[in-house]
């Protein structure tokens, strides 16, 4: 008498797999995921999918011609900066990374890391290239540099961390995957940098050198905005760029705003994106929105003066002028080369009664620089107009 099949707690099979399933449908789960012929070979790397001859064939990190030209040049323009202002960038700090990791005690994760999430992230990734000139075989540093600097934005760091510390090294499946994708990131981003480049060319040639009439312009920003606007929609192109771009490059007020927001919406690290929509509500009176764009941003990032210069104006505008200075300070000790910068520290200044100062730079400003403030600025300085009424519209 034939014996009666009874079912399994989890259902009817043969053996592993449930009734209906076809059991040879992994049968090559334990294969090569290049190959398919092989074994993957875990003794290196418990979570590798290659075998021992794919993993040795394929895992040294290769890097596209792009991103090896961009290394060079990220190279030279970081240690311009380290040159030009590094004793800047160090009066800001007011900290070294001993003296963070001393007042925030030890952590599990790692120090650079924490360093970074805590807002400090230029600092984190300055003393992260520090390190690892000091030592270059450090990958495990570089591919940190290469994360933190892709989860804020900061393409050049990773570019540099990549060209310059991993290429050619041997990484382990999950880090070669991850840095493959930030180097197509990356050519993403500067090919978006190139196509604009070469379409202010081409708009140029058409525009710009008729002379400098107030219609040559607009038309200028017009063509440019148009053959940007191409750009939209193909994934070869990093969409966000792209967006942060046309803000600069259209001349309607409102279609500005909606490039910010879709840049930010596609990409919150884009930091100069969202000071300049806090910039966009504070001018409008709305200091609501704007305090609660840059608290968002500020928390995330302490260190970008576009956002620090944005939250000076706003704290001026609300009379809060002491904080404001605070802001506009660290915004000229980070970039005291950029003249809206050093406008804003000239007006915080002035607000807080510091004459003097503000009279020295003043001069420095019109005098060395030859830089011309607008009416404005000397109708505040002569107390003509107020705070609000000069960070705000009528």
């Amino acid at each position: 008498m034939e014996q009666e099949q009874k079912p399994k707690e989890e259902g009817w099979g043969y053996g592993d797999y449930e009734y209906g399933e076809n059991p040879f449908e992994d049968m090559d789960r334990d294969l090569c995921r290049k190959c398919h012929r092989r074994k993957i070979d875990k003794s290196e790397n418990p979570l590798s999918v290659l075998c021992k001859e794919c993993r040795e064939e394929y895992i040294r990190l290769r890097v596209p011609g792009t991103i090896k030209v961009i290394g060079i040049v990220t190279l030279a323009a970081v240690l311009l900066c380290f040159v030009m202002f590094g004793a800047d960038i160090v009066r800001f700090r007011r900290m070294s990374l001993e003296e963070f990791i001393s007042q925030n005690g030890s952590r599990s994760e790692d120090d650079y890391a924490f360093m970074a999430h805590s807002g400090m992230v230029v600092t984190a990734l300055d003393s992260m290239v520090e390190k690892l000139e000091e030592t270059p075989d450090d990958i495990k540093m570089a591919i940190m540099l290469a994360d933190i600097a892709m989860e804020y934005s900061y393409p050049d760091y990773a570019a540099y961390a990549i060209d310059n510390f991993l290429q050619d090294q041997y990484v382990s499946d999950r880090d070669y995957n991850k840095i493959n994708g930030y180097v197509e990131e990356l050519n993403r981003y500067y090919d978006t940098v190139d196509m604009a480049d070469a379409c202010w060319d081409k708009a140029y040639a058409t525009y710009g050198e008729s002379g400098p009439e107030e219609a040559d312009a607009e038309a200028l920003y017009r063509e440019y905005h148009n053959l940007l606007e191409e750009g939209l929609g193909d994934d070869s192109y990093d969409q966000a760029l792209l967006h942060y771009d046309l803000y600069y490059a259209c001349l309607d007020e409102e279609e500005q705003v909606r490039h910010l927001e879709e840049c930010i919406s596609l990409n919150p690290c884009i930091f100069d994106a969202q000071a300049q929509l806090a910039v966009y509500y504070r001018s409008r009176g709305e200091f609501d929105k704007a305090r609660e764009i840059l608290e968002k941003t500020y928390e995330t990032n302490h260190e970008d003066y576009a956002v620090l210069r944005a939250f000076a104006t706003l704290e001026l505008a609300e009379g809060n002028l002491e904080q404001g200075l605070s802001y506009a300070q660290s915004a000229y000790d980070i970039y005291p080369e950029g003249t809206y910068v050093a406008d804003t520290y000239l007006i915080a200044l002035k607000a807080n009664g510091r004459d003097e100062e503000a009279g020295e730079l003043i001069r420095y400003w019109s005098g060395e620089q030859g830089y011309v403030f607008d009416d404005d600025f000397y109708g505040f300085q002569s107390g003509e107009i107020t705070l609000k009424e000069y960070y705000t519209k009528d």
